[in-house]
């Protein structure tokens, strides 16, 4: 009877991943139009076409994914334009195991955990898995590092300053990093920063999370298996146009899918809604965990990243010099004027120059492709509206980070200012002090002693952990005898 119960139990326990992982889906073409000759294929391929986006047949059977093109005939068979809410379905993810990468760049031991899922998939459910089936320890905060994805000339003092901010803050508190983890850009760097600390060190290796969209990654078929360790060429020759491998140094991979093909950014709203799920659960016998957003140079796509923390009252640290998006909103940052208002917010605003100036650094740091349009010449020339709108964009997003006093939302992060106090010159410094004035601000708001004391102490323990117990002191002066009380009842726990 005990051996019946004990081997009932053992095989409980090793479906239990493929149970949870079938709450999770994945997606796929459900119907696709009508598949015809393509008129731009040559005639001498004896393959039909996807009349929507030209992909074969074959391929379509193997659940490739396809992109919206615009009709190219006036074919009779086909009676509407293909869109994705109607031609594409989900099912029950079969894509989730481990990878073990290969080649030079590959440097962690253990295989990486990976899921393939769809970009409608309840988070609640892959926060379980990353928690239960993956067993990522609990973070006390997560980093969410964000920018560029293509590889970018980084200044080597900052560009050390940053990875060493990165580490301690992985290593002292806990954390988990968080990026698009692909194998290029600040993804490639972060990855390679937090696998280098441990090299040797028999250090407790660090969650570094990608995630990533599907229909971009190279060798995404090789992945299409259910509970299994596959092989992965972080480093592939040559890589196909848009798209892009998954970086080796990474721990943890969730795959957004939503039903396309080679298009970029598509697990952008998975992430935020993810941010969301992990802003509200409860942590660590109730503790709140919160995120900071990190952005390192990056594109147009940046902008909406720092848009939608701010939105979610994330806090933004940009780290100045690493170029592009990261400085034009260090440099409407710096420049910005604030006036004290009498409802306790400053009013921000720029003079005609700085922003001209604004108006000259974006059409100075961003590609040609980003903002420019065809003129009659054929010439390319800057599209006036184009620019009007982001500089409008950019002094919103500074004016929303920088309005609250006590508690901005945005910070700038300048390694290589000798002005400015070494602690300032750290970035867990600065990530640590905009976590405590946002719970601080939360103290100011709350009028249940209760839900005060709880707050204090999530701010105390992360500041234990952090063992920054000063600057906590310095961000309460105001309920230090309840940050002593919070003090010590960590400490007796």
């Amino acid at each position: 009877t005990v051996l019946y119960v004990f081997t009932l139990r053992l095989v409980l326990y090793i479906s239990q991943p493929t149970r949870m992982f079938q709450q999770l889906k994945q997606r796929f073409i459900a119907k696709c139009g009508v598949f015809v000759r393509h008129c731009a294929i040559d005639k001498s391929d004896s393959e039909s076409k996807c009349y929507y986006c030209g992909v074969s047949k074959s391929e379509h059977q193997l659940r490739w994914h396809c992109e919206d093109t615009e009709l190219v005939s006036n074919d009779p068979l086909v009676h509407s334009k293909w869109t994705q809410v109607s031609s594409i379905g989900e099912e029950t993810t079969g894509a989730y195991g481990r990878i073990r990468f290969t080649g030079p760049s590959a440097r962690r031991d253990e295989a990486a955990h990976y899921v393939r899922l769809s970009s409608e998939s309840d988070c609640s459910i892959a926060l379980g898995v990353l928690l239960n089936d993956w067993k990522v320890p609990e973070p006390s905060i997560v980093i969410s590092v964000t920018g560029g994805s293509s590889d970018f000339r980084f200044d080597q003092k900052l560009k050390d300053s940053f990875s060493a901010g990165l580490v301690k803050m992985a290593r002292s508190s806990g954390a988990w990093i968080v990026t698009g983890g692909e194998h290029s850009g600040v993804m490639k760097l972060s990855g390679l920063a937090l696998c280098n600390c441990l090299s040797g060190s028999g250090g407790v290796p660090v969650p570094c999370i990608g995630i990533c969209t599907w229909g971009r990654q190279h060798g995404s078929e090789t992945l299409e298996k259910s509970n299994e360790t596959v092989e992965y060429n972080s480093v592939p020759k040559p890589l196909q146009s848009n798209t892009t491998a998954l970086d080796p140094n990474h721990s943890h991979f969730l795959l957004v899918d939503d039903g396309t093909k080679r298009r970029e950014r598509t697990h952008q709203k998975f992430h935020g809604r993810l941010n969301e799920e992990i802003m509200k659960h409860d942590f660590r016998h109730g503790m709140k965990v919160p995120i900071v957003t990190v952005l390192v140079n990056g594109g147009t796509g940046s902008l909406d990243t720092v848009r939608e923390s701010l939105r979610q009252r994330v806090p933004v640290v940009v780290v100045k010099g690493s170029g592009r998006c990261a400085d034009v909103l260090a440099f409407a940052s710096d420049c910005a004027k604030r006036e004290m208002q009498a409802n306790g917010k400053y009013q921000v605003s720029w003079t005609t120059e700085d922003h001209l100036e604004l108006e000259l650094k974006i059409k100075d740091v961003f590609t040609r492709r980003d903002m420019t349009t065809r003129s009659e010449k054929d010439e390319q020339v800057f599209n006036v509206d184009v620019v009007a709108t982001m500089v409008k964009d950019v002094e919103k997003m500074v004016t929303t980070g920088l309005e609250n006093k006590k508690s901005p939302l945005l910070s700038v992060y300048d390694a290589l200012d000798q002005s400015q106090s070494p602690s300032l010159r750290e970035l867990d410094y600065l990530v640590l002090v905009m976590v405590f004035r946002l719970l601080h601000e939360k103290c100011a708001g709350e009028t249940d002693h209760s839900n005060t004391s709880k707050i204090l102490r999530d701010a105390v323990k992360l500041a234990i952990d952090w063992n920054r117990t000063d600057i906590v002191r310095d961000e309460f002066l105001s309920v230090a005898f309840n940050i002593q009380r919070a003090s010590h009842d960590i400490r007796v726990e």
